[in-house]
């Protein structure tokens, strides 16, 4: 078969004469005139088409889904993180809004509180929101409050026991940046071991206790005299929206969560009637 391949293609510009001889019955032989070349052309001619007809079955019809899965699966799995993302954003946008009616509540108590602080620090502190340019300040730190309705945070604001500071650090660790308010970082960043014990600073109820996108898991409590902190980044909560936590009790562990967090750490805010505070001010090793 080799040899009769072989000397068609020597012959294929050639006329060439094909007897096919069958043996079981003799003067019954059968001959072709062909052209080598024309049957070559044909050959590939055929195989062209039928490779067309194949690919085109696997393209257009469900077969292809035999060849593509592996493709189709990592489409999908790429789709659910796109709808994941989404999901998210619209959280944080309903928090933001939640945010926003929160912080005019703030706004609207305006009320005239004094902390009960170690008087060497009492000159230091940011003045208070009635000599501050509020409005312009709170748009552009809108996710440092969370929910609650605004009668249950004038109610929250009622809390009998004024918090006494400085405090104990909220949690053993090493202070990476400091409060910089011209920068929009409103509190401090304290490096530390992750999953470690994070305790609250002075007794209050719980504000907020969730997820954000930005911050992760992350907390707010509510004080006396209208004094809020902020536990953010944060890898577990321990406590719920509405509990009542005493001072030094343990409430989160320490984690890397959020998108603006780049390892294990606290971020830990203070703030005064809606106006961030320097936390070193309130605490003490």
């Amino acid at each position: 078969m080799k040899d009769f391949l072989k000397r068609l293609f020597e012959d294929r510009n050639r006329q060439v004469e094909v007897i096919l001889l069958d043996d079981s019955r003799p003067g019954m032989d059968n001959s072709f005139r062909l052209r080598p070349r024309n049957l070559f052309l044909l050959l590939i001619s055929l195989s062209v088409l039928l490779t067309s007809i194949v690919l085109a079955a696997f393209m257009f019809t469900p077969l292809g889904a035999l060849l593509y899965s592996e493709d189709e699966q990592q489409i999908r799995e790429e789709l659910a993180q796109i709808a994941n993302r989404i999901s998210d954003l619209q959280d944080s946008l309903d928090v933001r809004d939640v945010q926003l009616r929160d912080i005019k509540a703030v706004i609207r108590l305006n009320q005239d509180t004094v902390l009960a602080l170690d008087p060497r620090l009492s000159n230091d502190l940011i003045p208070e929101v009635n000599s501050a340019p509020v409005n312009n300040r709170f748009i552009d730190y809108n996710s440092a409050l969370l929910s609650l309705e605004a009668d249950d945070f004038m109610a929250i604001q009622k809390l009998e026991n004024v918090p006494e500071f400085p405090a104990r650090f909220p949690v053993q660790g090493t202070i990476t940046r400091g409060f910089e308010p011209e920068n929009k970082h409103f509190g401090i960043d304290i490096a530390t071991r992750a999953s470690g014990e994070i305790y609250n600073v002075a007794d209050g109820t719980v504000l907020s206790s969730g997820w954000t996108m930005s911050y992760g898991y992350m907390m707010s409590i509510q004080h006396a005299d209208g004094l809020i902190t902020m536990y953010k980044h944060c890898s577990k909560l321990l406590k719920q929206e509405g509990e009542k936590v005493t001072a030094g009790e343990m409430i989160a562990l320490t984690g890397d969560t959020g998108i603006e967090s780049s390892g294990p750490h606290l971020h830990f805010e203070v703030w005064k009637n809606g106006v961030p505070q320097n936390p070193l001010l309130f605490l003490v090793q």
